[in-house]
């Protein structure tokens, strides 16, 4: 075997990271957010700031996804801190940003691998959490209501609560998969732009308050409560391929 276990896994692995990188990915997010919300040209976006914290991305990374966009013609800056939506062919960027089907597949294999590993991992996450462990999966727990409540895109939160449980494994394999997670759920922000609206439907309500119960059971360390609540919550993402955002609640573990 080559390389060491700090390089995570071969990136042929993983295809979807593979095939664009994280500020073509972007773009295409933003792409994709102007047309579904209808943004008319010279609409003002939010600031580099927000945009960048929404999508869980470095300034670095968002700024080139803008770059793109301006090159592109789909974005202008009338002024240094204004980014504004331009006037571009919208039947021609709906066609050439339209989810191909094997793009599709590709992301519907993402979500059985990620359903796969946190499952499987739930047993080893409740025998080895610590007091440390909890404080920081709390602290996205809290931001994920926080956001929703002041009705802003929680992605970030929901990400880093997930890759909070699988760093209490302290395993350096899956620690390597972890991108797969964020890229998992950028997938369904390109599948569903209307999520950065924050718009907090009954979908979203669920996805926060099983953060909560995920945690709350994972705090008394109980296997069978957790194992219930995190298959509740993840088995939505595996019967619709992404989770469906008109509103249907998914019922709680008995």
């Amino acid at each position: 075997m080559t390389g060491n276990l700090h390089d995570g896994p071969d990136r042929a692995l993983l295809p979807a990271l593979r095939r664009q990188n994280l500020s073509a990915r972007v773009a295409l997010i933003i792409k994709r957010y102007i047309l579904a919300e209808r943004l008319e040209p010279g609409h003002r976006l939010p600031a580099e700031r927000r945009l960048a914290d929404w999508l869980n991305v470095s300034r670095t990374v968002l700024r080139e996804a803008l770059s793109q966009l301006i090159g592109e013609g789909i974005l202008e800056r009338p002024s240094p801190h204004a980014l504004c939506v331009a006037a571009f062919d919208r039947a021609r960027l709906a066609a050439e940003t339209s989810l191909l089907g094997d793009e599709a597949a590709e992301a519907k294999d993402l979500i059985e691998l990620r359903v796969v590993i946190e499952l499987g991992a739930v047993d080893a996450i409740v025998a080895r959490v610590t007091e440390e462990h909890l404080r920081e999966i709390e602290r996205w727990v809290v931001e994920g209501e926080r956001r929703l409540a002041a009705r802003e895109p929680f992605y970030r939160a929901d990400a880093q609560f997930h890759a909070a449980l699988l760093r209490v494994l302290g395993n350096r394999v899956v620690d390597g998969l972890l991108p797969l997670i964020e890229e998992n759920l950028r997938s369904d922000l390109v599948g569903d732009p209307h999520q950065l609206t924050g718009a907090g439907t009954a979908v979203d309500h669920r996805v926060v308050s099983q953060h909560r119960e995920i945690y709350e059971a994972l705090k008394r360390r109980d296997l069978d409560a957790t194992r219930d609540w995190m298959l509740a919550h993840l088995m939505p993402y595996l019967q619709r391929g992404r989770p469906a955002r008109s509103g249907r609640s998914v019922s709680k573990p008995e």
